[in-house]
């Protein structure tokens, strides 16, 4: 019960800062805010779902659920990352600004939007691939070089590795 509070005290900061950056700075219209405000009440909903299927819910009636939530989780990671970097650039057009003139609260805003825009896009886009991608793995069997002082660590070099079972010992070349 206290993971559920827990989990849901932090979730619900972090979708009141997407709010915040999302719908409040962008000035979106009324009907524009609410399907936002919507999508991220939503949204909570799903990232506390997500982060109890498997941990305090068995997770084989409630897979798709646990699924959607931490599917949202990975956007709303990307959305963070995101919006950190567009206000980084703003922070720079900002002190760029002071010093050369400051351009009107509308160009700021309009800016602000088209990048927001392009930020949500991009989270979902990154996102959607991920899925398409970790839907249909491939799978190589490569034979790896261990270091001979500690036979468990792998050189692995410009190849994605999964985890090996610990008993098993790779070949050598």
């Amino acid at each position: 019960m206290l993971r559920l509070v827990i989990a849901a005290a932090v979730l619900g900061l972090v979708h009141l800062l997407l709010h915040r950056r999302l719908v409040r700075a962008t000035g979106l219209s009324k009907r524009w805010a609410v399907a936002a405000d919507g999508v991220l009440v939503a949204g909570w909903m799903l990232a506390i779902a997500g982060t109890l299927v498997g941990a305090e819910i068995s997770p084989h009636p409630w897979r798709p659920l646990g699924f959607l939530g931490l599917t949202w989780l990975a956007v709303v990671f990307y959305l963070l990352l995101g919006l950190a970097v567009l206000g980084l650039v703003l922070l720079v057009l900002r002190l760029v600004g002071r010093f050369r003139g400051s351009p009107g609260e509308q160009a700021r805003r309009g800016f602000l939007r088209i990048a927001t825009a392009v930020v949500v896009v991009a989270a979902v886009a990154t996102t959607a691939y991920g899925v398409v991608e970790a839907a249909s793995p491939r799978v190589v069997h490569e034979t790896v070089r261990t270091y001979p002082r500690r036979p468990d660590v792998a050189a692995a070099h410009h190849r994605r590795m999964g985890p090996r079972h610990r008993g098993h010992r790779p070949r050598h070349r």
